[in-house]
């Protein structure tokens, strides 16, 4: 992908279809949607504040698109598959941490703070 701007997250979930998710421009798999699920502030690594019930890790999507005024702060080093932020009002805010994802980060809405992190978008971040 080579620093391309992949603008496809409209902001909400993408579809899912046997286990590709689906962001328009390009399709990811293998990977499980793990969505935040409350509009609440939290730490990242809590398991029951996410869809699948376990923190993002490698295999999976983190979407943090919760209606709402909240931040999610982590206090680990999360390594994704793709991550996307689609929410006005939601913030993922880490720092001294490093953030890896392997496929997209796409923040639509929301915002993504990285005090003295580091962020290794290892495809692109629009």
């Amino acid at each position: 992908m080579n620093g391309q701007v992949l603008n496809a997250f409209s902001g909400q979930l993408p579809p899912v279809l046997g286990g590709v998710i689906n962001f328009g421009d390009i399709a990811l798999t293998p990977g499980t949607p793990n969505l935040w699920t409350t509009a609440s502030d939290g730490n990242w690594n809590t398991p029951t504040r996410w869809s699948e019930n376990v923190v993002p890790g490698l295999s999976h999507h983190a979407i943090i698109e919760a209606t709402g005024s909240y931040t999610v702060t982590p206090d680990v080093d999360p390594t994704l598959s793709s991550l996307a932020i689609g929410a006005d009002g939601a913030t993922l805010l880490g720092a001294d941490r490093t953030l890896t994802v392997n496929n997209i980060a796409k923040v639509s809405a929301g915002t993504l703070g990285w005090r003295n992190s580091t962020l290794f978008p290892l495809a692109s971040l629009s």
